[in-house]
C-alpha cells in the first residue's frame, strides 16, 4: 500500500489557510522513472557537490534536492515539477467551498486535473506550491537512499572518466 500524508497550510496571512492536501506516494516504476529522469537532468545541469546529500536529514535533502532541481533546463524541469504534483490531491471539506462556483466539486481532486485552468482556486499562494513539492519530494526520499550507492557510484565514475 503506497503512503499517504495530509498536509494542512496553517498561515493566516496565505489565500490557503486551513486547506488541507493529501499526497499519496507514487507507485514504484513511476518513482523510479521520475528519480531518473531528475538525477539525469541533474547530472547533465553540471550540478556538483551532490555526492553526501542523502547523509543529511531529510528536510534538508528535499531542499538541497529542489535546488538542485531548480538549476536545470526548463524543458526539463517543467514536466518533472508537473509530475511531482501528479500525487497531490484538493480535500474538499464541507466548510470550504471553491470561491468560484463553476469549479468542479470532486471529493480529493486531483491538483493536476485543475491547475492549468485559470479559474483553478484549490492553490491560490506560490508558497503553498513550493510546500507542497517539498512533502512530495521528502515522501519519497527512502527511495532515493535506497538506491544512493547504486546513482552515485555511476555519477562519480562517469565524473572522474
Amino acid at each position: 500500500m503506497r503512503k499517504k500524508i495530509e498536509v494542512t497550510i496553517n498561515d493566516t496571512e496565505s489565500r490557503d489557510n486551513g486547506k488541507t492536501y493529501i499526497i499519496e506516494e507514487m507507485p514504484a516504476f513511476q518513482a523510479e522513472n521520475w528519480c531518473y529522469k531528475a538525477l539525469g537532468a541533474i547530472i547533465r545541469s553540471g550540478v556538483d557537490g551532490l555526492e553526501n546529500i542523502l547523509d543529511y536529514p531529510s528536510e534538508q535533502m528535499a531542499i538541497l534536492g529542489l535546488a538542485a532541481l531548480l538549476r536545470t533546463k526548463e524543458e526539463e524541469l517543467m514536466p518533472l515539477m508537473h509530475e511531482l504534483m501528479s500525487c497531490v490531491s484538493f480535500k474538499v471539506e464541507s466548510n470550504l467551498q471553491p470561491k468560484d462556483v463553476s469549479a468542479p466539486i470532486k471529493i480529493n481532486r486531483r491538483v493536476t486535473d485543475f491547475y492549468l485552468d485559470k479559474n483553478y482556486v484549490d492553490i491560490e499562494e506560490i508558497s503553498t506550491l513550493i510546500k507542497l513539492r517539498a512533502e512530495v519530494f521528502k515522501l519519497h526520499l527512502g527511495f532515493l537512499k535506497a538506491v544512493k550507492d547504486m546513482i552515485f557510484q555511476n555519477y562519480i565514475g562517469q565524473k572522474a572518466g
